[in-house]
């Protein structure tokens, strides 16, 4: 996926065109979605671009905002005139870079820019237009054809706000359907400060950073700062890193010498080292009139400053007054005043709510939280899904090379490969950091945790780094190039939601392999799992580590694989658990791969020649019967239990060589799963669909459970009286049902007396027993 990006300036202290730089090296580093930025001009901003290593070009163009305070000047409407005929060479410039680069969408990162917007009605490309700013209310600006501005921004395919606040500006402007709120991503590597507390020193350091400004309301935090000198408290100083005009300095400068602190505040001008001075400070202001979002809020309160700001605006979405920070009432001086003062007169509280507002600020406004929205918005306009393919290895280099060479050509390019390695030491990590690609990364797990665990690690690592499909294989699976295109277009063609979908598995010779369990589960009384036959899709019901494809969704309500079964088993358990408790699955057939596994044959342990691997079957044994007692009835795990058991008696019988040592694996599997109890973490996300298990009261102790056991015998044994009378009750007691250990027993204990009563002719009831 290719996006250009276009920003409205070239601007290094500029929140928007930060945001930008951060948002795009988040999407090419962990999104391997490539951008080029198109700068209008020269500018300081290209350093921040180099640091990230984000491409970039330029085509001069000029944007469409004039002051909106007053009539425009005759020179002014001159120039607009001729910036408009300028922006006619830069439309067909931007044309020319489209058909050149064919990006698959053009972003546009102001309100500012407009140019990219009309070359993307020429060249049909989607166009995602990201709203920043109020304009008129916090900046007093304006675009200067509000008529025909609206009416391109309209054409957009989707249009970004920072804030529910800009929202509702333009909801009744531009098309309500095509919006969305996307708040901004601040970079927390930057910005936070995990353990720092404030109000450490005597003085007090306030900060507003920002332009200087009468819409950004510093004069109205400075007035504030001199009603607080003139009360007594002397020991603070102010400072207001930011631009500022020579007007606006004329004005602070004033307030100033009024109240006598002009030692106390400090115009900073221009600084590209705010974090460092937002760490150095303890109280931070947002005072705009009507902020859009509040970059520097944010900023300030992952520095862990105590946030002071004015209820209008994003501000008020920020902030939760009193819990992560404190409002005051725009343009009041004596409620920014107390506000402060009450700040200072109870500082341990302040420390906790400036705690509480940081941790808040790390979770939500994170800048990785921000390129996800975002991203997903990319995939879902396309229609296109983030995949990240799981291939696990283990000492198998030759055969990962040629995984990982036939994942590189697959058709479908949305897709990265994350490789996760059982410690292996046959130069399989010299191998992978040799491959000089970003779309390909590595993960060693230490140790050797079997299929199982390395499984666990990969899927859980795919699903923190947000992707939206996991597609899970072996390193000896060699899939076809169009396996993966297949797949996902197989999850446009099923209706509603599905859990997973499963690949056609061959050996080398073309045999079927790896054969998946098919769903018959019955509306009308006949299985249903030929319903979307016509596209080669498949119901099925459990499937093999062999090239599934795992939705998101379905990993985040059913967990991850169960690690504790080191190999075999732990994939028809974990599908069986995605099958059960989120969704159907599918068969594809068009999405087809290679097993390159020695012989086509089903695993089994009477054709096993190699005693190594004939001790590994005690996981499959072990395991089979703990998924099959956890998703099947009593009577199937009987029925497996007994297989097992009569395998060790077909081994006996027979000539094979290794048979005690095969007789102690199956007997060491089944004594595995009776004798010891496994408290497997993945079991804990067992969830009926559309049942809600936190509702309901489940024993957490044995003491609880026997109680509950205790209460149902007593209930079933009351209710066994009321329809039949206290003498059947009480041989059901003695007796139980007509079958097994219990009634033998009974019958035996019973006898005498059964005898006597049959001598004097006595009868317990009309009943009989076996009712």
């Amino acid at each position: 996926m290719k996006i250009l990006f276009v920003p409205s300036d070239n601007n290094f202290t500029s929140g928007a065109f930060r945001s930008m730089s951060v948002l795009n090296r988040i999407l090419n580093q962990e999104w391997h979605i490539d951008t080029l930025v198109v700068l209008p001009r020269e500018g300081d901003g290209v350093k921040l671009l180099d640091e990230y290593k984000i491409k970039y070009t330029y085509i001069e163009s000029y944007n469409w905002i004039v002051k909106s305070d007053r009539e425009l000047t005759p020179e002014e409407e001159e120039r607009i005139a001729v910036e408009k005929e300028l922006n006619k060479i830069a439309i067909q410039k931007f044309v020319d870079l489209i058909n050149k680069e064919k990006p698959d969408l053009i972003h546009i990162n102001t309100t500012y820019s407009y140019v990219a917007a009309e070359a993307a009605q020429i060249t049909k490309v989607p166009l995602i237009w990201h709203l920043r700013e109020f304009l008129e209310e916090d900046q007093a600006r304006r675009i200067y054809d509000k008529e025909y501005g609206y009416s391109l921004i309209g054409k957009a395919d989707k249009i970004i706000t920072i804030s529910k606040a800009l929202y509702k500006k333009y909801e009744n402007i531009l098309p309500k359907d095509k919006m969305c709120v996307i708040y901004n991503g601040i970079d927390t590597d930057q910005f936070y400060a995990k353990k720092r507390s404030i109000f450490k020193k005597d003085k007090v350091i306030f900060i507003c950073a920002g332009s200087v400004s009468y819409n950004k309301g510093q004069d109205t935090l400075v007035r504030a700062c001199g009603k607080l000198y003139k009360s007594g408290f002397k020991n603070f100083e102010l400072w207001l890193p930011g631009t500022c005009s020579e007007h606006m300095e004329k004005e602070i400068n004033g307030i100033c010498k009024k109240y006598g602190i002009k030692k106390h505040v400090k115009l900073l001008g221009r600084r590209d080292d705010v974090d460092v001075l937002m760490k150095q400070s303890d109280i931070a202001f947002m005072c705009s009139k009507f902020e859009a979002f509040g970059r520097v809020t944010v900023e300030a309160m992952l520095a862990g400053n105590l946030l002071i700001g004015a209820n209008t605006g994003g501000t008020l979405e920020i902030i939760e007054d009193g819990k992560t920070g404190l409002l005051y009432q725009q343009g009041s001086v004596n409620d920014l005043y107390k506000k402060i003062v009450y700040a200072l007169n109870n500082k341990e509280l302040m420390k906790k709510i400036a705690a509480a507002g940081r941790d808040a600020m790390y979770k939500d406004m994170s800048a990785r939280r921000n390129a996800r929205d975002i991203a997903n918005l990319y995939y879902k306009m396309l229609n296109r899904k983030k995949v990240i393919a799981v291939v696990v290895t283990y000492n198998r280099k030759a055969m990962l090379e040629k995984c990982i060479d036939a994942l590189k050509k697959q058709t479908y390019k949305d897709m990265s490969i994350l490789v996760v390695d059982n410690a292996s030491t046959d130069g399989t990590a010299e191998y992978l950091e040799s491959i000089e690609s970003d779309k390909i990364a590595y993960v060693n797990t230490g140790s050797n945790l079997g299929g199982a665990g390395g499984f666990y690690v990969g899927v859980k690592e795919a699903y923190e780094r947000d992707a939206q499909w996991v597609w899970l294989m072996d390193d000896d699976v060699i899939p076809y190039t169009n396996a993966l295109e297949e797949l996902i277009n197989a999850t446009r063609v099923v209706r509603g939601k599905a859990s997973f979908f499963a690949s056609a598995v061959l050996s080398m010779d073309g045999q079927a392999m790896n054969t998946p369990g098919i769903d018959l589960r019955a509306k009308n009384g006949y299985p249903y799992w030929y319903e979307y036959l016509d596209h080669g899709i498949i119901k099925i019901n459990a499937a093999t580590f062999v090239s599934i494809m795992v939705k998101r969704d379905a990993i985040a309500r059913c967990g991850y694989p169960c690690k504790d079964f080191f190999i075999w088993g732990d994939d028809s358990e974990y599908t069986k658990r995605l099958y059960r408790h989120y969704a159907n699955a599918y068969f594809v057939g068009k999405s087809k791969v290679i097993h390159m596994r020695e012989g086509a044959a089903a695993l089994s342990i009477y054709s096993e020649t190699n005693p190594n691997r004939v001790k590994m079957y005690f996981y499959m044994v072990r395991n089979t019967l703990t998924y099959t007692k956890e998703y099947a009835n009593k009577k199937a795990y009987r029925k497996k239990l007994n297989e097992y058991r009569k395998d060790c008696w077909k081994l006996f019988f027979s000539r094979d060589k290794l048979k005690w040592l095969k007789i102690k694996t199956i007997r060491k599997g089944i004594n595995a799963y009776i004798f010891k109890k496994y408290n497997y973490e993945a079991f804990e996300k067992r969830l009926d669909i559309n049942y809600d298990y936190s509702k309901s009261k489940i024993p957490k102790t044995y003491l609880e459970y026997l109680a509950k056991r205790i209460c149902r015998k007593i209930q079933r044994g009351y209710q066994c009286y009321k329809e039949n009378g206290l003498r059947y009750t009480l041989r059901r007691i003695l007796y139980g049902k007509k079958r097994g250990l219990r009634y033998r027993v009974g019958r035996a204990v019973t006898y005498i007396p059964r005898k006597i009563e049959k001598a004097i002719g006595w009868r317990l009831g009309e009943k009989k027993l076996d009712k």
